[in-house]
């Protein structure tokens, strides 16, 4: 007999844009697992996801509180490591604490969240694009910091996320050569 597994799944995508109709496939096809295999949780933090999931699943609200931001940019500005900042961010910010709590066996990420590496759970990153690094001259994705942004963001999803999402072979195939991610670990959603 197999054994009941626990699903997370992260809605924070906004309501516009590519991500948050990525972020509605992979909540569609999780709620479409079977029941009597998995148990499947949706955390969300704007309430317009309520009108998607409400009946579904059941799901827990994430509050990003005005102390948590603030000691998570600390963290990152002083360039404090990430592995530090995971043995902490739980019992320090209520979302967190929320993930961890769940128990779940694995949570998705679908909308490139830093929940992905920022506390210690089990955690499918996504990455969308590499734009950054592979169409430099687009502002949107390379001036005022985002460059180094990103770097950072999605070299730490890579390091400490079971695996990572990505939308295309192409995306999969500059994630293995950009990062030195293992073919195995990088999930193409079909």
């Amino acid at each position: 007999m197999n054994e009941m597994k626990k699903i997370g799944v992260l809605l924070t995508a906004r309501p516009e844009g590519g991500a948050f109709q990525y972020t509605q496939a992979i909540l569609e096809a999780a709620l479409a697992l079977p029941r009597d295999r998995y148990d499947v949780v949706l955390a969300y933090r704007d309430p317009f996801w309520l009108d998607l999931i409400r009946g579904r699943a059941r799901s827990i609200r994430l509050h990003d509180s005005l102390f948590g931001r603030l000691l998570n940019r600390i963290w990152h500005e002083a360039r404090l490591p990430v592995s530090a900042w995971r043995s902490i961010a739980a019992p320090l910010d209520a979302s967190m604490r929320a993930l961890v709590d769940e128990k779940c066996d694995l949570w998705i990420c679908p909308n490139q969240d830093r929940y992905s590496f920022r506390t210690d759970i089990p955690a499918l990153g996504t990455i969308h694009d590499l734009m950054h690094r592979y169409e430099p001259t687009y502002s949107e994705v390379s001036a005022n910091g985002e460059f180094a942004a990103r770097e950072f963001h999605f070299a730490e999803t890579c390091r400490w996320s079971r695996g990572v999402l990505v939308d295309s072979r192409v995306g999969k195939e500059q994630l293995e050569e950009s990062y030195g991610v293992r073919r195995a670990a990088i999930h193409l959603r079909s």
